[in-house]
């Protein structure tokens, strides 16, 4: 059911209503959580041994989570691994586990974003799209190459622009 998945998804009460509200019936907040009680889902279960969090908290460090804040790392806790963990001991363990990465992260010193953002322009408009598409090609022409991958919004000015990289990209072969 919708609300099974999106409440073992890590979604709030609120984001799991609108979710509802929009897609399927409304529902009020007190039927959402009788409907949860009854299907045994809670948000606060019992205590969790902490050698076990522990251990997964190492295995996370281990691999592709190294770079996670405290909040991030107690939402795979309770995504993938179904444990229901208080941040607070979460913080704590990652302290204790990993103090030079919170430190790094304390002092915004980790790079957790690979994007490069290329140019920056400031014109009248930027709801025309032959001037979105004129500082692209100018960009592409600067830098000496097309993006393979382009995160713009779904504006109507950016549909030229991605005809543009389509065509640039057409030919090439270094994915």
């Amino acid at each position: 059911e919708a609300i099974q998945a999106n409440f073992k998804n890590g979604f709030s009460y609120n984001v799991i209503l609108c979710f509802l509200e929009k897609y399927h019936r409304c529902v009020a907040l007190l039927t959402l959580k009788r409907r949860l009680s009854e299907c045994n889902l809670k948000r606060n279960k019992a205590e969790v041994d902490l050698s076990d969090v522990e251990r997964l908290i190492r295995n996370e460090l281990d691999g592709p989570g190294s770079i996670f804040g405290y909040i991030r790392m107690w939402h795979t806790l309770h995504v993938k691994y179904g444990l229901y963990v208080p941040r607070v001991k979460v913080a704590s363990l990652l302290r204790e586990l990993d103090p030079a990465g919170v430190e790094q992260r304390k002092r915004h010193k980790l790079k957790r974003r690979n994007g490069k953002v290329l140019r920056l322009y400031v014109d009248r408009t930027n709801n025309d799209p032959k001037v979105m598409a004129k500082y692209f090609v100018d960009c592409v022409e600067e830098v000496g190459g097309c993006p393979s991958l382009l995160r713009t919004d779904c504006g109507t000015e950016n549909v030229v622009i991605a005809g543009v990289q389509s065509f640039l990209r057409a030919e090439c072969d270094d994915d």
